[in-house]
């Protein structure tokens, strides 16, 4: 199996910046429009201000700035979490396929694969093991991006 090409994984990644980008970028409009409607207002003030009878600011404001900030937060960690998952899987699929090369060169007639020396046996053994690993985990953190960009704004 052929890995994805270097192009194409360098498209994914700038795509999936860009739209954390746009994202994060929208936050900032919002925040900005919500913070220009209290310019030129003009507060008054009556009794005692000390610092002992000033309540603190409702949950309810926290809350809705929250409830309006979640949803591209999400959004944005889901991409990036995807992007990386499949950079991952490309890396250990560009290794995998090096590995194998080289099995295919050396094998011996008898179908067994040759190495000079028992620590280059050790060295492809980890290598074929951390290969298997790296392409487990980023399956794993596109699982939790596929979660994280179907499930969990339904919650």
């Amino acid at each position: 199996m052929r890995g994805f090409s270097r192009r194409t994984v360098v498209a994914a990644v700038l795509l999936a910046a860009i739209c954390g980008l746009r994202l994060v970028a929208e936050e900032r409009v919002v925040a900005l429009q919500d913070a220009s409607r209290y310019v030129g207002e003009s507060v008054t003030v009556e009794g005692d201000v000390s610092r002992a009878s000033m309540s603190p600011p409702s949950p309810t404001t926290f809350d809705i700035h929250i409830a309006q900030r979640w949803p591209r937060t999400t959004k944005a960690l889901g991409v990036i979490l995807f992007a990386v998952g499949l950079l991952i899987i490309w890396k250990a699929a560009k290794v995998t396929t090096r590995l194998k090369k080289y099995e295919f060169e050396h094998r011996t007639g008898g179908g067994v694969v040759g190495f000079e020396t028992f620590e280059d046996s050790v060295k492809h053994d980890s290598k074929k093991g951390l290969a298997k690993q790296a392409t487990g985990f980023g399956c794993f953190l596109i699982l939790i991006a596929i979660f994280v960009l179907t499930l969990l704004p339904l919650m």
